[in-house]
């Protein structure tokens, strides 16, 4: 089964995925969950801090590229995935289930 199939069978089995309304955000959320991975194969293999040599002959060191690419992938991911309601908290706003009872720690963060 694909990604896209198990998405799509969630938002079902969870009674909220209409075809015209939420299809694209599916795409759009495996779209940048594959650029997602490519980027962090990028990150993996030349590093976050990236060295290169000036025309004077210095060495300078600079954030990689990818790394904000991957930055913004992952909060893009994070929109679609709320938007289409897979997270918990979004789960929990639109009363998909039960809110949970609040423990010692979440009332210590007011939470």
């Amino acid at each position: 089964m694909t990604l896209k199939e198990k998405i799509i069978k969630h938002l079902e089995s969870k009674g909220s995925f209409s075809e015209d309304a939420d299809l694209w955000m599916v795409d759009e959320l495996i779209d940048n969950y594959e650029l997602s991975k490519k980027t962090l194969k990028i990150l993996k293999s030349e590093g976050t801090i990236i060295y290169y040599t000036t025309p004077r002959g210095d060495t300078v060191s600079k954030l990689n590229p990818a790394l904000n690419a991957y930055q913004m992938l992952q909060r893009n991911i994070h929109q679609c995935a709320s938007k289409l309601g897979i997270n918990r908290s979004d789960r929990l706003k639109l009363k998909i289930i039960e809110a949970k009872t609040a423990d010692d720690f979440d009332k210590a963060m007011n939470l």
